[in-house]
């Protein structure tokens, strides 16, 4: 495994984490009102 496949793919799962994350958020605020 090269070394940029490796930071591509730890970049692309802490992209995942912070798209949920945020859809997470918008989603309870939406769901609190």
């Amino acid at each position: 495994m090269k070394k940029s496949t490796v930071r591509l793919i730890a970049f692309i799962m802490v992209l995942t984490f912070f798209i949920t994350s945020v859809g997470v958020m918008t989603a309870s605020i939406f769901l609190g009102r």
